[in-house]
């Protein structure tokens, strides 16, 4: 996506992306230099990639893995310098189950109104 011009101002999700790649509004799409098929290209490619690691662990979607933090473990680089940060409060399990590890797409979802994504979710 940077290649294509974003400057990861991280509005994503407002629909107000100030160089068009992320948005529906045709004014600041207009902004964009790329094409729309360039970034469908980006996420069907990052999809697969994503289908490709999911099944060398042995899963098939990205739900059997929300919450499974015993897959993760924290690598060590080598050396005191690289390794000062500890990953192991993020790493621990946490008794939880399924209901409640999991987000709900309308309870966490910023509201973009007059968009394709809001029209779509109805």
């Amino acid at each position: 996506l940077v290649a294509m011009g974003c400057i990861m101002v991280r509005q994503c999700h407002s629909n107000t992306c100030p160089v068009g790649v992320c948005t529906q509004d045709e004014k600041l799409r207009a902004k964009f230099v790329g094409t729309p098929e360039k970034v469908i290209n980006l996420m069907t490619f990052i999809a697969e990639e994503v289908r490709e690691i999911l099944a060398r662990l042995g899963f098939r979607s990205l739900d059997e893995v929300i919450g499974r933090t015993e897959l993760l473990r924290q690598v060590s680089r080598g050396a005191e310098h690289l390794d000062d940060l500890d990953l192991n409060p993020i790493l621990a399990k946490v008794d939880a189950d399924d209901a409640e590890r999991r987000f709900s797409l309308s309870t966490f979802r910023n509201e973009v109104p007059d968009s394709l994504d809001a029209q779509m979710i109805k």
